[in-house]
């Protein structure tokens, strides 16, 4: 799933409430970072969806009961 880079005033909340002072030169300085990191996750998602596996379908129900365990050694 793609992410959206988080808008300056949500950088400049986060900066805020880790008292980190940043002004607004730095909150853009950040973008291209942001935007090439989250592009990079979107690459590895599409990757990973060429090549899992498909899940087998399943048909039937759970068990109504759970199955019994013995101890070790017994």
């Amino acid at each position: 799933m793609p992410l959206d880079p988080p808008a300056p005033d949500a950088l400049r909340a986060v900066a805020k409430r880790y008292g980190l002072g940043l002004s607004d030169a730095d909150i853009t300085s950040f973008d291209p970072f942001v935007s090439g990191l989250l592009a990079s996750w979107d690459t590895v998602e599409e990757l990973y969806a060429a090549s899992a596996p498909v899940r087998p379908s399943v048909r039937g129900s759970a068990p109504t009961t759970p199955p019994t365990r013995t101890a070790p050694g017994t």
